[in-house]
């Protein structure tokens, strides 16, 4: 219910509610064996969509940092629920280095490969990377045309424009494709 009602406006509200389920679950998981794999992953979801609200109000560096602890957790998980808890929080890192560039450069900057920007923008084409294959070999298109959608935005920034081409054709595709499969 916490994302629901961030999205509804109200971002203490839902912080307010995921604490509290954090909370609710870290006693669940502790007094728990069946059923634990669930209540880790829901935790795993609940700490990233506190990351996600909190990078709001954040310097770049702790937004980042603040994806540390659902990282560390979802690598504790069983596969397939591990690859794609990761690649949700990497699709998350990479928004909000999206985010942090965008609003420090503008929509329409360019970014020289070179210098401490042109590696955060490598870094954020990198996570939109990841979690874009890890969505495509688990066969989530919706969420691989997300992160895609991700790193076509992050590529605009840069000036060597090949990727970026190639990206926006392949989310083209992908887009046509699930818009006929939802016919």
């Amino acid at each position: 219910m916490g994302w629901s009602v961030y999205e509804a406006g109200d971002a203490a509200a839902a912080l307010s509610n995921l604490d509290e389920a954090v909370a609710i679950l870290d006693e669940e998981i502790a007094g728990s064996v069946q059923g634990r794999e669930a209540l880790v992953e829901l935790k795993v979801k609940a700490l990233r969509h506190i990351a996600n609200i909190r990078s709001v109000n954040m310097e770049l560096m702790a937004a980042r940092q603040a994806f540390e602890a659902p990282r560390a957790l979802a690598q504790t998980l069983p596969a397939p629920s591990d690859m794609l808890n990761q690649a949700q929080i990497d699709h998350s890192e990479a928004e909000v280095i999206r985010t942090h560039l965008e609003s420090k450069l503008g929509k329409g900057a360019q970014v020289s490969p070179s210098g401490d920007i042109g590696l955060l923008l490598a870094e954020g084409v990198n996570l939109a990377s990841k979690s874009e294959a890890a969505f495509r070999q688990l066969g989530d298109k919706e969420r691989e045309i997300k992160a895609l959608k991700v790193k076509v935005l992050l590529l605009a920034h840069d000036t060597r424009k090949q990727r970026y081409r190639e990206s926006v054709t392949l989310l083209s595709r992908l887009e046509r494709e699930v818009s006929r499969n939802l016919r």
